[in-house]
């Protein structure tokens, strides 16, 4: 039976696709065996003529498969332990101090803490949880929580008016705490508060831990937000609603927003110096600079790369009250740029979102996802992004696509960007801001990327671009090919440019000189109308290029099982909503 599908209209052009500088050729040649008997080559430094010559990044055997290898588990666990009731104008810090593994603190409904709780390290050999939540009766296990209902019977956390005072802070090495049925917000009177907090959830080693004496014990662990209502100050803006540098780290069921800043990015949930695992999932999340983003700044500890991050089931998002010239807009210019972005990131799974709105700016060419490896000063050249999974997700309403950048142009990094695989996403009203809309672009050297299944509507069809392969021309000795490229059964609006390199002619020069081992096979790609060329004949006849069809504008025609499988998509974001 053939799958549903969702049929795009065919009088709206397709997009393009741009890669990274025009030239190096690829080689499929083995490395020669390194004599490691060779003081010369055994110790050698990487720019040394005798250097051995780098292996490129295997294929993963089933792309479609998780690669995440350790998850967090959110399952409520039993708690056997005292009530711990803590009414308005009570101490919340020494009911925290004083609780035992087991415990629950309730909250009295509506009442508001103010301060910065820490949460402490306790003796805990059975690893039995602390859990904090508001007291009476609880929203439904399961759901994402809507302010609107829920959030007036909600216990308030709040932080004060100090600067850089996070609501809650980890001490170094905290674990197994719960937060449940609570607002965890900023001081929201603008007389009193003076400073802009940082990091609202503060989950990091503690202040006493400096870069040359941290360790993976530092890492706080096992901590889970769930059904929480947590929002910056609305006025003034808050940097980050979480700060997730642990292990087993989960924010779900919940709403996050007003989290933005000017003059700098702000993220509604960020990791830069956790191991993972991490779990963002069922959540609302609004921030300005990128909702989303694990990197950017250092870690620690060397070779630490966040890992096994599942991102599953939110609506990520970004009001138009932020967006200047909007009918909507408030009037403050807070800084605006991606909606999910990867730094540093390996083995992560992003399945059943939305993303929804985003038009760029301060800087940015309005790309919504970036997998894009970035070291701060090159202090982190071990920084990847590897191993992503990006699939059954719904874009819509945004001024570009995704970009994948292979290697850090600007602090050269150990790994290329490899085995990126984005499956049965539905892009719809792309270049909603911004005529010059890319659904990709490829920037430099990556290995094995798949892009299958994928259905791609953009906004109107006087877009220009659509693929785009290209960027400035590489310097010596720098990555400049997308090897191993699988492009497959995807229904795209064909835009003016279609796949178009850098200096290069669209179609089979491109296609050719930036892509060794290319597989694009099974598309159809939709000619706008007014389109009169016969693009078939700027694309390749040999074996990289096959199965291809070319729909004109206004042709009627059956895309089988090429495209997005709708029914799945809408099972895995089933929920997302709080349905």
């Amino acid at each position: 039976m053939t799958r549903p599908r969702l049929t795009l209209l065919l009088s709206v052009p397709l997009g393009m696709i741009w890669m990274a500088g025009a030239a190096m050729a690829a080689s499929d040649a083995v490395p020669p065996a390194v004599d490691e008997t060779n003081p010369a080559v055994a110790a050698g430094p990487e720019d040394s003529p005798n250097a051995p010559e780098k292996l490129p990044p295997a294929a993963r055997k089933n792309p479609y498969e998780s690669p995440v290898q350790e998850r967090v588990d959110t399952t409520r666990p039993t708690f056997d332990g005292r009530t711990i009731t803590v009414n308005a104008g009570g101490n919340l810090q020494a009911a925290i101090n004083s609780s035992n593994p087991g415990d629950v603190i309730e909250l009295e409904p509506g009442a508001v803490f103010t301060g910065t709780f820490v949460l402490p390290v306790k003796d805990n050999p059975d690893s039995k949880w602390v859990l904090i939540r508001t007291a009476g009766t609880q929203p439904p296990e399961g759901q994402r929580i809507d302010p609107a209902v829920h959030s007036a019977s909600m216990a308030v956390i709040q932080a004060n008016d100090r600067k850089d005072t996070p609501a809650i802070r980890t001490a170094s090495g905290a674990n197994h705490y719960r937060f449940e049925n609570l607002t965890i917000r900023a001081h929201q009177d603008p007389e009193e508060f003076r400073y802009r907090v940082y990091n609202l959830i503060e989950l990091s080693p503690g202040k006493e831990v400096t870069a040359a004496t941290q360790t993976l014990e530092h890492a706080p662990h096992h901590i889970v937000f769930d059904r929480v209502y947590v929002y910056g100050n609305k006025k003034i803006g808050t940097r980050r609603g979480f700060a997730f540098n642990g292990r087993h780290l989960a924010v779900i069921n919940s709403y996050v927003t007003e989290i933005k800043e000017r003059g700098a990015d702000s993220q509604a949930i960020c990791g830069w110096m956790g191991p993972g695992p991490f779990k963002i999932e069922n959540n609302f999340l609004a921030g300005a600079g990128e909702n989303i983003m694990f990197g950017g700044g250092n870690a620690r500890i060397e070779n630490l790369v966040p890992s096994d991050i599942e991102i599953v089931r939110n609506h990520i998002y970004k009001p138009l009250s932020w967006r200047e010239g909007d009918p909507a807009y408030e009037g403050t210019k807070w800084v605006v740029k991606n909606l999910l972005e990867l730094k540093s990131g390996q083995r992560v799974l992003i399945e059943g979102n939305t993303f929804e709105n985003h038009w760029g700016g301060q800087g940015q060419g309005g790309f919504s996802i970036l997998f894009t490896p970035r070291s701060s000063r090159g202090r982190n050249p071990w920084v990847v992004v590897q191993d992503v999974l990006f699939q059954h997700n719904t874009m819509k309403n945004v001024a570009q696509g995704i970009s994948i950048l292979g290697d850090d142009n600007n602090n050269p990094n150990d790994t290329p960007t490899n085995n990126i695989v984005i499956h049965n996403n539905l892009f719809e009203d792309l270049g909603a801001f911004d005529s010059r809309a890319y659904w990709l672009i490829w920037l430099r050297e990556s290995f094995h990327t798949t892009i299958s299944n994928n259905s791609v509507h953009f906004t109107s069809p006087e877009q220009k671009h659509g693929i785009s392969l290209s960027n400035n021309r590489p310097k010596v000795g720098q990555f400049t090919q997308a090897t191993h490229v699988r492009f497959v059964d995807n229904v795209i609006e064909y835009q003016h440019y279609g796949f178009k390199g850098n200096a290069l002619k669209v179609g089979t020069e491109t296609l050719v000189s930036n892509f060794p081992h290319l597989d694009m096979s099974g598309n159809f790609f939709l000619q706008k109308p007014g389109d009169t060329r016969n693009l078939a004949d700027l694309y390749p006849t040999d074996s990289s290029f096959t199965n291809n069809t070319f729909v004109e504008a206004g042709e009627s025609f059956d895309p089988g099982d090429a495209g997005v499988d709708m029914e799945l998509l809408l099972q895995k974001q089933q929920n997302h909503r709080g349905e």
